[in-house]
Parts: C-alpha cells; structure tokens; sequence
C-alpha cells in the first residue's frame, strides 16, 4: 500500500481541492488511490459534512473481448487534483503516471482532472497498459515460468539488459540444474527474516490447514444446498457461488477468509467494490457479516480507529457486527467493549499500544460508567488507561447533566465476570467458525 503524507484535502472549496506538496512532481495513479482511502477513513473526513461524497471511485477489469481486460481507471468524484503553486520565475514540470485520471463535477459531467497552479505544468499519461489477458481461467504460475525460461536469450540481447548478462556470464547447464536445486531444497527454517520470501511461504505454509478446511466446507455447503459434492480443484469455480456469508461469521474468521480468496489488498478496495466481489463470490451476505467486513478495511487502511473516539466506536461495533449508525452515539456495553478490544487485538496484535489519548478516555469512560475502578485484561497494555478510570471516578456530574452513577447497577465483580464469560463465547464462536 503506497500511502504519501504530502496529500491535503479542501473539503470545503466546490470542486474539491486535493493538494499534493511541493517538491513533489512524480505521483502516480495507484499513489491518489491509497492515499485518499486512507483520508476517506481518517479524522478529517469523520468530522467533515461533506464526507460521505466519495473523493474517488475506481474501476477496472473492464472486457476488452478476446479474453482481453483494461487496467484499474480513477475518477476524482467533484475533485480536483493540485500540485502546491511554485515562487517561480522557472516551471516546474509534473506528471501522474501508471493509469488513467479522470474526473467529474456535481453532475456527472467529465471534467480536466488538475486545478490551475503557479508555475505548474501537469502532464499525465492514459495509460490501458495494465491489462489482463485470459484464457481458461487466465495463465498458471507454471505456464508463466516456462514462457520465462523458454524464451530464446538471442532475442533479449539490448545493451544493459538482463538477457545480455545472462548469456555472457555463460552458466553451464549443470550450475544452473544445481542452483535450482540447492534454492528448492533449501530449509524455510532458515530464511525467516520480517518481509522476506522464506517468511512469506512460510505463512503461506501455515495457512494450509485454514484453506483445506475452506475449501471441504465449501463441498459441503455446497452438497446440502443440492448443488451436489464440489471435489477440490485448482479450476475456478465461476459457475459456482459459495454461500459461506449466508449465516452470520465472526470477525475473524471472515479476516482469513477473504484474505484467502481475494489477497491482502481487498482490504484497501472501496466498500462498493468489496460489497460487488462478495455479492459476485458468495451470493447471499448476511448484514451482521458486511458490516464486519467494512469495519476490518476501516481497522486494516486506517489508524484512525487508535486516535478518534468516533472511529473507535463505530469500528467496534462493525467487528461485533451491529448496524453502524453515523448520526448518533452507540456507546459499547463494558462486555461489548471487552470483546470488541479482543477482537482487535487479535486482528493487530500492536493495537493496544497504539491506542491514544482520545480512544483510551472513552475506554475510561465506559468503565466509569459502569463503577469499575481498575482495568483488567485485555486492557492492561493501553497506555494511560488506568490514570484517566482513577480520574474520571474523583469527577462529579454537572448538576444539568445525567447522573449515571445513581443508576442501579450490577456489582464491578459480577459486570467482570460477565465480561469474562463473554469473551469466552466470542472464543468459542471464533473456534467453531475455524472448524
């Protein structure tokens, strides 16, 4: 995810006015897309009215014919794109490159993308190169290689290139035999560092054991819908939806499962896009399980959850799976809360220390609320969540404002234990949903 921290965003001005910094002059399309999703789901936008207008929409995938697709198009939705005005007397020139920039006004109406700016000349590319090709379900990992090694070196002999060096280093045959072994034979063990190949076939390794219980519980729905015993295959099944979103799946178990069939990078694509795929994937969704999906991108592509009160909250609610509702405060249950922090943690094991001032006083509050005094686990690691509790329970309620602590209320002892006893179920659903 390529996310720039030189992005601002007028919110007011009519259009839009997305400004890239200076000395910038080099962006490209799949930059805008990351960035602005980012800024979409960030603090700004929460507090902003004009926020639920999308900044940008993306497309792509579209059928050229022949098997033939286009690559992914952005369109600024009554926005347009601004490099920061130069002093000047010289221009400066800059470019939006890898992909096609469009744009629209209020009404549709398809527009220049870029706002004028001084001493700014903007140039960008319409670029349909990032196309697909398919075939019967689109070239294998092993057609790819063998169209790789197969290609005759004679025809990739252009000064400076790879195919030069490669025929003049004059390998002999064997070497190459014997490298090839020697790099497939060697121990994953030792080849873990962070961000590493060996690291990343070894998750894939692990994933194993999730992705064969995917696919044998998909031949079973499949075989008591009627649709009759589906056998594991390397095929795609495009004829085929998988109703595994019918019922209601817990958070994480919905984590690893379009993480399988998408890849990691779904959890950056736009709600719209997400809520499309599934419906095109999996037929029938249960709502519980679209609002947990659209919590886990907000928790994947933005901080915003460890910052803003707002965020916090609404995230929260997504992953348990209740409606999400905007307008108004949902304050979370003390065991929704528990749950609901477990649940995150699980997803982002970092998520406790990143958490806040802001997020850490509305914890607070809740136990406060609630007449508990101290903060157990899952809280123990969140910074500051203990002073602002012992803070908040010296505070006396302002005559004109509701007094919750006169509320009749269970004892902190019996509220723990139910809190407790809920993440226990929340387990247990969590492990249930793995089998």
């Amino acid at each position: 995810m390529s996310v720039r921290d030189d992005f601002t965003v007028d919110w007011i001005a009519d259009p839009r006015i997305i400004e890239v910094a200076a000395p910038a002059t080099s962006i490209t399309v799949q930059d805008i897309i990351d960035t602005l999703r980012v800024i979409e789901y960030g603090p700004s936008a929460v507090t902003n009215v004009h926020s639920h207008e999308r900044l940008v929409d993306s497309y792509g995938k579209l059928d050229f014919g022949g098997g033939s697709y286009s690559g992914i198009q952005l369109v600024l939705n009554n926005a347009l794109l601004k490099f920061e005005p130069r002093a000047g007397p010289t221009w400066d020139r800059c470019e939006v490159k890898y992909g096609i920039l469009l744009a629209v006004d209020d009404v549709g109406a398809f527009v220049y993308p870029f706002d004028d700016s001084a001493y700014v000349n903007v140039s960008y590319e319409k670029d349909i190169s990032a196309g697909l090709i398919t075939g019967s379900g689109g070239a294998t990992a092993e057609e790819i290689a063998d169209a790789v090694w197969d290609e005759q070196m004679s025809e990739h002999q252009t000064g400076g290139s790879a195919g030069e060096a490669q025929l003049e280093s004059q390998i002999d045959a064997t070497d190459l035999d014997n490298i090839a072994d020697a790099v497939w034979d060697e121990d994953l063990s030792d080849h873990q560092t962070p961000g590493s190949t060996g690291e990343a076939l070894q998750e894939a390794a692990d994933a194993t054991n999730f992705v064969c219980k995917y696919v044998a519980k998909a031949a079973e729905l499949d075989e008591v819908a009627g649709a009759g015993t589906v056998a594991p295959t390397a095929e795609p099944r495009a004829e085929v939806k998988l109703p595994m979103l019918e019922k209601p799946l817990h958070c994480v178990v919905l984590e690893h499962m379009l993480t399988y069939h998408f890849g990691h990078s779904c959890w950056e694509w736009h709600p719209d896009t997400m809520r499309k795929e599934l419906l095109r994937t999996f037929g029938e969704i249960h709502p519980s399980n679209l609002n947990r999906i659209h919590a886990l991108q907000a928790l994947f592509v933005s901080d915003a959850p460890k910052k803003d009160w707002l965020a916090f909250e609404k995230v929260l609610q997504g992953l348990l799976g209740n409606e999400v509702l905007f307008k108004v405060m949902q304050r979370p249950t003390i065991q929704q809360l528990f749950v609901g922090l477990n649940n995150m943690t699980t997803i982002d094991p970092d998520f406790q220390k990143e958490i806040e001032r802001e997020v850490a006083m509305y914890m607070a509050a809740v136990f406060s609320e609630n007449d508990i005094p101290w903060a157990p686990e899952p809280f123990g690691s969140i910074p500051g969540l203990q002073e602002y509790i012992s803070k908040m329970e010296k505070v006396d309620p302002r005559p004109y404002e509701v007094d919750f602590r006169s509320v009749k209320k269970e004892p902190a002892s019996t509220l723990l234990t139910a809190c407790l006893e809920a993440i226990e179920a929340d387990s247990l659903a969590l492990k249930k949903g793995l089998d």
